[in-house]
């Protein structure tokens, strides 16, 4: 589920993402939900009364907006569910999204809602009928509602059942058992499901309220496990015990909790919200949830300060709510979707919550708040040396656990552990342990204990060695996020105005910075990518960086508006992907501007003068002068030709590619907008023979058959002519000089066969045929396929049978081909070069074939057997050491009953292929079911060899078997 589908279903109201921080390893989202309070005050239908069975459901919906009844306004609890209606809800609770792609149901291609079928299809959750038909105007059954959402759900079907309408073999009845189980839905009667009624619409708001929506309090967790949510009691299934063990308690106070049952067993968590409704509220101590390797099915939200989440895998999204004012720790979690610090908008940005992390990984982090991320790694400090995914396991607990006392160091939580259990202590609490049978006990809040920490526990800041001076901060900004990543490394979007700093042991891997914000960086003096500005961004204004830092890449988006960099320090290199202005202040040098073609370098500055601190364009190492801010005036001179003799040679292995030098020191002074390479096979080349267009001097590619206004195709020992054309931006044409002009000898026509070889392996042993392994290989370097051609040459006629390009070196199988007697059979490889050129060819010839002999029998196998397998199959041993010099293809089993099997009598058959030793279960399901084969009978298995000329073996008794039939027993 994306996040904006999130918020608008569970956290309505809240803005837009402010920055993304990506940690260094990127891990898949996941779809996920998480439920909202229900507000006190919400309008209502006025046929919905308030003790209504399905009330509950159609009033959470109003207060989450999905539905919106205005006064007056009815329901209609009544009202039957199309496919199509119940398929848009469905998607909807699922938070999927319009698919984009079209819906390969045949009837639906002008439905409005066709998307979400389509969005339902991809999810694997809607099939259709076998028509290729959605139906979507057709009403949707009990059944049909109970597979979908089970199906959703990810429920193990269940076989029991209390319906006497629901029969076991049934397709819907391990999705309606399974629901059943969950107490999601229930039957019209005590014994009575109606599958096959048609769902109304406040069936289907109270099914989906219950499956995706509805969420639960836990009350209370006993020192037996015994978990209280809403009143009623439940364990946890094996996997969830560590989220709910007793020393969880006092964190899981209140929570809201959407989880999936089976009977009284938690087999599922799917949302979480710790702290919900203020219920943490008042506490001052760190509060730890350690959840001992738990997995949440879906999202958690954090709404309460000083809370650490330890040992505990999120499958979905995790959301920090605002009440996180100060502080928030995570200790081996791993969140598969992505972390959002959800805004505070009345919270100044100089307010900084601490993130603290330990061997974790939040996946996409996205800060609507200020935050300072710091990774607490201390057996690995350096930053961005190993991965932060989830790899360390927790310290085991309860029985079984070696004796002695285990103690683990979290930041703002010691855990100790021994065979007893296990107790947290948050900092500033006491304790002590009664034995190490017992669990560490914590001592009563407010002990009387005085304990100030001497000055050495607290260290001093240790000062970068290299300090970088943080550029004046942009204060025009309002709204703006402050932004610290400690002993990480962090990739950045910024859609905001925003500061960031890296401390002393951060560092910066990419930063993108959102047409219409602005970023201002302090810290580390090195970033590896800075990217400025929307691809998609048409008008409006420019993205801003300001800092101070040396910047290996940077690339400028937009067609619009003035994209503005100020920065003290060294760019690598600058690219340009759009059109807006770009605007340099500061102490900027960019050692390399890659331009696309058609830009000028004159055209891209807001300051004309920007243009000196560039070093070089598109690699070549020229700084042009900057334009006079003057009006310009017309230039009427054209340019003059090349400033040295322009050179050529013929591409190395190529009869269509030329490799044409142009150097030309003065294109920018006079204003050299492009070159015309004009080719003539015959004399000097003029502005009438076909030519290539050149955008910048340099070494150029040449390729002849491809020439615009016609192609060049010259011969061995032709001369081919060239003339270099430069023209400005008014197209005004240079004069050729001899500087201007080139030519070249064409002496090389492609690649030859020096070092090429093929051979023939010929596999098929039959007379007259000839089947097998080509195989070419050429030792020359610009040789990059070898074509083959198979021709036979009999009387002096070349009848070609077969022509195949392969890869050099490379052994290409052959079928088998008919061959007359005292033929010759040719075999001739050519190579290939890179540009399509095929040099001369070397043959491998095959010659002398036999005359045709008469085909004799081949004898049997050399042994054969047969053994019981199962209760519906016997396998067969198949032996035969001289299957290939008999020339056996394959072998034919007959099979009959009580009887000897042969050609002429038998009950099945079945081919197996060729082998010195074959075993091969051969399955007798069919005889049993046509009543032909029962216990106590015996079968017959009889075997022939067969050539590859279809000629059969006499059957001996040494290719026959018999089985009896008994009882089948392991």
């Amino acid at each position: 589920m994306s996040r904006s589908a999130i918020r608008t279903k569970w956290l309505a109201g809240m803005m837009a993402a402010a920055i993304a921080v990506t940690l260094p390893v990127p891990v898949s989202k996941a779809a996920a939900a998480s439920p909202a309070p229900i507000a006190d005050k919400v309008p209502h239908y006025t046929d919905v009364p308030d003790k209504a069975w399905y009330a509950e459901a159609v009033n959470d919906w109003i207060a989450k907006g999905i539905l919106s009844p205005k006064q007056g306004d009815k329901f209609g609890p009544e009202v039957v569910m199309t496919r199509g209606n119940f398929a848009f809800l469905f998607a909807y609770s699922l938070g999927l999204s319009p698919s984009e792609n079209p819906s390969t149901f045949k009837d639906v291609k002008d439905d409005k809602l066709a998307g979400y079928y389509a969005a339902l299809q991809e999810a694997g959750l809607a099939h259709g009928f076998p028509d290729g038909t959605f139906r979507s105007s057709l009403p949707v059954t009990r059944a049909e509602a109970a597979s979908w959402i089970a199906a959703a759900k990810h429920l193990t079907a269940q076989t029991s059942s209390s319906f006497r309408d629901v029969p076991a073999k049934s397709w819907y009845a391990g999705a309606v058992n399974a629901l059943t189980s969950t107490g999601i839905i229930a039957g019209k009667a005590k014994d009575r499901f109606a599958p096959g009624d048609v769902i109304t619409r406040s069936e289907t708001v109270t099914l989906l309220y219950r499956s995706f929506y509805k969420s639960y309090r836990i009350e209370d967790i006993h020192d037996d496990g015994t978990i209280i949510i809403d009143g009623h009691s439940y364990r946890a299934d094996n996997s969830l015990k560590g989220l709910f063990q007793p020393s969880n308690k006092s964190i899981l106070h209140d929570a809201a909790i959407q989880f999936t049952r089976r009977e009284n067993k938690i087999v599922s968590v799917e949302t979480l919200i710790i702290g919900y409704k203020d219920a943490l509220d008042g506490q001052h101590a760190n509060l730890v949830l350690n959840a001992q390797g738990s997995t949440i099915n879906g999202t958690v939200i954090v709404d309460a300060d000083q809370v650490t989440l330890a040992n505990v895998i999120i499958k979905g999204d995790l959301y920090l709510a605002p009440s996180i004012q100060s502080n928030f720790s995570a200790s081996n979690v791993q969140v598969n979707g992505e972390t959002v610090y959800v805004e505070d908008a009345n919270r100044p940005h100089t307010q900084v919550a601490n993130l603290s992390l330990q061997n974790s990984d939040l996946g996409q982090l996205v800060l609507e708040n200020s935050a300072n991320l710091k990774q607490i790694d201390p057996a690995n400090p350096v930053p961005g040396t190993r991965s932060l995914a989830l790899s360390s396991p927790p310290i085991p607990s309860g029985a079984g656990t070696s004796p002695g006392l285990y103690v683990q160091v979290i930041d703002g939580l010691i855990q100790l552990t021994n065979s007893g259990g296990t107790t947290n202590f948050s900092a500033g609490q006491f304790g002590y342990v009664p034995s190490f049978q017992q669990p560490p006990i914590v001592i009563p809040s407010n002990p009387g204990l005085q304990f100030t920490p001497p000055p050495i526990f607290t260290p001093t800041p240790t000062v970068p060695t290299t300090p970088i001076t943080p550029p004046s901060p942009d204060t025009s900004n309002t709204g703006g996020k402050k932004v610290v990543c400690e002993n990480m490394k962090c990739d950045l979007v910024a859609f905001v105005p925003t500061e960031v700093s890296t401390g002393s042991t951060g560092s910066i891997g990419a930063i993108t910075v959102q047409s219409g914000t602005s970023l201002n960086y302090t810290g580390n003096p090195q970033i590896d990518t800075l990217i400025i500005g929307d691809p998609s961004a048409t008008s409006g204004n420019g993205a801003t960086f300001t800092g101070k830092a040396n910047i290996n890449h940077v690339t400028v988006n937009g067609s619009g508006g003035t994209n503005t960099i100020s920065l003290v320090g060294t760019i690598g290199t600058l690219e340009i992907q759009g059109t807006s202005l770009l605007s340099l202040p500061g102490n900027t040098q960019i050692n390399n501007l890659i331009l696309p073609a058609g830009v000028k370098p004159q055209a891209l500055f807001a300051n004309p003068n920007d243009l000196s601190k560039v070093a070089a364009i598109n690699g070549q190492l020229i700084a042009p002068s900057a334009p006079s801010t003057s009006t310009p005036q017309p230039d009427l001179t054209p340019p003059n030709g090349l400033s040295s003799k322009a050179e050529v040679t013929q591409k190395l292995g190529s009869t269509t590619h030329a490799v044409l030098s142009i150097a030309d020191a003065d294109a920018a002074e006079q204003g050299v907008d492009y070159y015309k390479v004009f080719v003539a096979e015959d004399g000097e080349a003029t502005t009438s023979d076909p030519y290539w267009r050149v955008e910048a001097a340099g070494e150029v590619d040449i390729k002849l058959d491809a020439l615009e206004g016609g192609i060049v195709t010259p011969s061995d020992s032709q001369t081919v002519h060239f003339t270099i054309v430069a023209y400005d931006q008014a197209g005004n044409p240079s004069v050729p000089t001899i500087n201007d002009k080139a030519s070249v000898k064409w002496d090389k026509a492609g690649p030859t066969n020096e070092g090429l070889t093929v051979t023939l392996e010929d596999t098929d042993v039959r007379p007259n045929y000839i089947a097998g392994n080509i195989h070419a290989a050429s030792e020359q370097s610009d040789v990059s396929s070898i074509l083959v051609t198979i021709v036979d040459l009999t009387n002096d006629v070349s009848t070609e049978l077969n022509r195949f390009t392969q890869d050099k070196d490379e052994t290409t199988a052959m079928e088998s081909t008919y061959v007359a007697d005292s033929s010759i059979l040719q075999i001739k490889a050519a190579p290939v070069d890179i540009y399509g050129n095929v040099g001369p060819s070397v043959t491998c010839e095959v010659t002398d074939w036999a005359d045709p002999v008469a085909n004799p029998e081949p004898n049997g196998v050399t042994s054969l057997s047969i053994t019981r397998s199962s209760a519906t199959a016997a396998t067969l041993t198949i032996t035969d050491t001289d299957a290939e010099e008999q020339g056996i293809s394959y072998y034919r089993v007959y099979i009959a009953v009580n009887d000897d099997a042969s050609e002429e009598h038998h009950a099945d058959h079945v081919n197996i292929d060729r082998g010195i030793t074959i075993t091969r279960e051969i399955d007798l399901s069919s005889l049993l079911a046509n009543d032909i084969l029962h216990a106590g009978d015996t079968v017959y298995f009889t075997v022939e060899a067969v050539t590859q000329t279809e000629i059969s073996s006499v059957p001996t008794e040494t290719d026959k078997a018999r089985l009896e039939w008994g009882t089948f027993e392991l």
